[in-house]
């Protein structure tokens, strides 16, 4: 490893990280067994290295837990307005229908009962041709 100081940056923070050689500098080792080969200096830098490395990664793991709990909100509120939205739109359809069906009836009506106008329009004019012929006789 180098004499510089080692950072690790991410999105949510920032920590550097002192090299191991300046991170044992100030401890001692405590005494060892006889049946066990003693560790190295730098063994308590690597273990209190990688227990901020530990800390570090949960906080992002939490921080993202709560990120990707607020997408999957935000992924209800799309879906709850995706169907209302069908919804209306089905209404809307449904509305469309009735008032074509409506237009329809209307307009048939419409042209039955001037039909019917008209052949009363016809009768009244033969009624009255007659009405004027007896008249005339």
């Amino acid at each position: 490893m180098s004499s510089q100081a080692s950072s690790l940056t991410g999105p949510l923070h920032s920590v550097s990280l002192l090299p191991l050689s300046m991170a044992t500098g100030s401890q001692s080792l405590p005494a060892t067994p006889p049946n066990q080969q003693p560790l190295p200096p730098d063994a308590f830098a690597i273990v209190q290295r990688a227990q901020q490395m530990v800390e570090m990664l949960s906080e992002d793991n939490e921080a993202l837990q709560k990120e990707l709990e607020g997408y999957y909100e935000k992924a209800d509120k799309l879906q709850k307005f995706e169907i209302e939205i069908q919804r209306i739109s089905e209404a809307y359809e449904d509305l469309v229908k009735t008032t074509t069906k409506r237009e329809s009836l209307d307009k048939a009506m419409r042209n039955k009962l001037e039909g019917e106008i008209r052949r009363l329009h016809d009768f009244n004019r033969d009624l009255r041709g007659m009405c004027f012929l007896r008249k005339s006789v």
